[in-house]
């Protein structure tokens, strides 16, 4: 299936942005702070990954003014950093992507973190621009890396949500898919920065990114962010509904909604994955993702309860 009807995808991309609506104050002061948990978790994770031997290289944006320190924190697990001339396109960071997350925005550095001779090789492969041996020392797996490069270099997609789950699809006028996906390839929540692996998966089903995923949360584990990898594993669980339209994403959970920008269409594109699971904070609704109320019995309702009580004269 192509990406887009040849007629309509629109020519014009809106600026960045990211907005946040909780679906309620309790949904909010659950999970808001272990949604930061996770987040930090994940930088963490991501950035020493290499030391435990998961891959090559991570990518980060930092603050020049944040380098000194985060530089001694890798020296101790054998890690270094060396800037890239930020001249690529591939993985580049996005309002809430975990490269981003926790770190000022002021003088931004692009650097490669890895072992010194690794991200020497890297700064090489990077001012070359092969897009291909870029992905490889980042340890993307390879139908990941050639889909990368079909949809967001050749095909200047800034947002694969569509194409990725339209590869499992075979109906050329469907304008809304339903995928089941594992929690290393539910990216629908990286515009907050919330997911399992450092990229763009190929499909929603694919193995070798739910393979290369959990590495990562072993090393997670090992790094003692158990609480954090329960409640990822619970918040890529939920159902989720990724619609597009016009330019604007507008990403549906069960405990906020998310708006942020994605390709122009003229059709409204619609991708839901379907879940497993449902946090009791969650919103109710008749539409998905939510989950309907539950009904109760009359004389369990509030009303029937305050006609019981007797008011005294």
């Amino acid at each position: 299936m192509p990406c887009f009807a040849s007629t309509d995808r629109l020519d014009f991309v809106l600026p960045e942005f990211v907005r946040l609506a909780w679906t309620s104050d309790s949904a909010q002061s659950v999970w808001a702070a272990r949604f930061q948990r996770v987040l930090r978790a994940w930088v963490e994770t991501e950035l020493v990954a290499s030391a435990f031997g998961v891959r090559k290289c991570a990518l980060v944006t930092v603050a020049g003014k944040d380098l000194p320190e985060l530089e001694q924190a890798w020296r101790k697990r054998g890690l270094t950093s060396i800037e890239l001339e930020d001249t690529n396109t591939i993985d580049q960071p996005r309002p809430g992507d975990p490269s981003a997350t926790g770190y000022s925005s002021v003088a931004p550095l692009r650097l490669g973190v890895g072992a010194s001779q690794n991200v020497a090789d890297l700064q090489k492969v990077w001012s070359s621009g092969d897009e291909e041996k870029i992905g490889e020392f980042l340890g993307y797996p390879a139908c990941c890396r050639t889909s990368f490069y079909e949809r967001c270099v050749a095909g200047k997609l800034i947002d694969p949500t569509w194409p990725m789950a339209a590869s499992e699809s075979t109906p050329d006028t469907v304008t809304q898919i339903n995928v089941h996906s594992s929690v290393f390839t539910n990216v629908l929540w990286r515009s907050v920065g919330i997911r399992a692996v450092p990229h763009l998966p190929c499909r929603f089903d694919c193995d070798a990114t739910r393979k290369f995923g959990q590495l990562f949360i072993d090393v997670a584990i090992q790094l003692g962010f158990q609480d954090e990898v329960g409640w990822l594993s619970q918040i890529l669980s939920w159902p989720v509904e990724w619609s597009a339209l016009h330019g604007i994403a507008v990403i549906k959970t069960p405990l906020l909604k998310i708006s942020t920008r994605t390709d122009a269409t003229a059709t409204k594109l619609t991708v839901r994955c379907l879940g497993h699971d449902y946090p009791k904070e969650g919103a109710q609704g008749l539409m998905f993702p939510y989950r309907s109320p539950q009904r109760t019995r009359i004389t369990e309702s509030p009303g029937f309860q305050r006609g019981l009580v007797q008011v005294e004269p």
